[in-house]
């Protein structure tokens, strides 16, 4: 069975390859999933075309597969809480 759990403050964070804007990308962690297994891992909300069906939609889905891991907003310093939060933010909000 498996079960999920809030999650208050977590990211996942991995290197941004171009380094545009900052030199990580941060996603935040909606919540906590674990399998029938018993593995752990954060979803982060994905939108946009790609999916296997070809349609356009939101999403909670596991990190890619890149080198990352996850940190909380209380042991980010100052600059990636402002790239986090900036990140997380539409562009017609900004």
């Amino acid at each position: 069975m498996s079960k999920n759990v809030t999650s208050e403050g977590w990211y996942f964070v991995q290197e941004n390859a171009n380094k545009s804007d900052y030199p990580a990308i941060f996603s935040r962690v909606v919540i906590w999933h674990e399998n029938s297994k018993g593995d752990v891992v954060g979803l982060i909300s994905a939108n946009g075309t790609g999916f296997s069906d070809g349609e356009t939609k939101n999403s909670l889905v596991s990190p890619p597969p890149v080198v990352g891991t996850y940190i909380h907003w209380e042991d980010m310093t100052e600059a990636d809480r402002e790239a986090a939060f900036n990140q997380r933010r539409p562009s017609y909000l900004k």
